[in-house]
């Protein structure tokens, strides 16, 4: 696993950062899972990496809210962090991709 890499560090300060000020997607998550992965990286590695950076996140006091009607339909704010990935990666196993921008929820830190 990349959780020691200087990547995987500097992505998880920006978005610990970026969910203190505003609204941060998740889908940009498994985006950078993929990057910090590199060329040929399998949809179950980036899973994999997303989930490991979310879960660094939650341990920062990020949680999962829904800001549109677009998120899956699960409880808004409610929603315990290991149910949201189980059920995130569930979805993404079904469709054979990651969802649309928006579709995961939003992270943010609650004051």
């Amino acid at each position: 696993m990349t959780t020691q890499s200087p990547k995987y560090q500097e992505d998880l300060d920006y978005f610990a950062n970026y969910a203190r000020h505003d609204w941060a997607p998740p889908h940009n998550v498994f985006v950078s899972a993929g990057n910090i992965l590199g060329t040929g990286a399998g949809l179950p590695e980036i899973i994999q990496t997303a989930e490991a950076i979310l879960d660094d996140l939650f341990a920062r006091n990020v949680r999962v809210g829904g800001l549109t009607d677009h998120c899956l339909r699960l409880p808004d704010l409610a929603w315990h962090t290991h149910e949201w990935l189980k059920r995130i990666r569930q979805e993404i196993v079904k469709r054979g991709a990651i969802p649309d921008l928006g579709q995961l929820g939003w992270l943010h830190i609650p004051e």
